[in-house]
């Protein structure tokens, strides 16, 4: 190896040859300074939001007619419709209110069957005993244009297809 002097007196070693304590150094503040920067990055993100959801399951009810409110309403311009299907429902042993016409502004094309919460078997079951496909049995989440139907566990709201049979 040979040495040059340089100002100070300090030996410099030819530029073919790499000190390994000065090469040990440089990786390790370029790696310091790599994980600044990338602690910065992840700081600036913020922190990770993390959800957790609980599933609570009900398990649906036991059918029981005679335990089971239902309330037949009028939906279409057709006279006594409610007053129809509800005689049609009685004999199979609901507890049947009076017959109501619904008033909608427009009137009800296809039967919608709602029911309450944990009440799905019963309104798939009427839905089967008025011949009305179950895709229009659906949760009761409001209000159904029915008054006074709040408290009942199903609602049919008869449609022009019950109506024209």
């Amino acid at each position: 190896m040979a040495e040059r002097g340089g100002s100070g007196g300090a030996p410099r070693r030819d530029s073919g040859e790499v000190d390994p304590f000065r090469a040990v150094v440089v990786v390790l503040c370029f790696l310091i300074a790599v994980v600044l920067l990338f602690g910065f990055v992840v700081k600036r993100q913020g922190p990770v939001a993390t959800t957790t959801t609980t599933t609570v399951t009900i398990p649906p009810r036991t059918i029981v007619p005679n335990q089971t409110t239902v309330q037949v309403a009028n939906g279409t311009s057709v006279p006594n419709q409610a007053t129809r299907y509800t005689q049609k429902l009685q004999p199979y042993g609901w507890v049947m209110q009076p017959p109501l016409d619904a008033h909608p502004a427009t009137p009800v094309t296809h039967t919608i069957i709602y029911f309450a919460p944990t009440w799905q078997p019963a309104a798939k079951m009427v839905a089967e005993q008025l011949g009305v496909s179950t895709s229009y049995v659906t949760v009761r989440t409001g209000a159904t244009g029915v008054a006074g139907a709040a408290a009942d566990q199903v609602i049919v709201v008869v449609g022009h297809d019950l109506a024209g049979r």
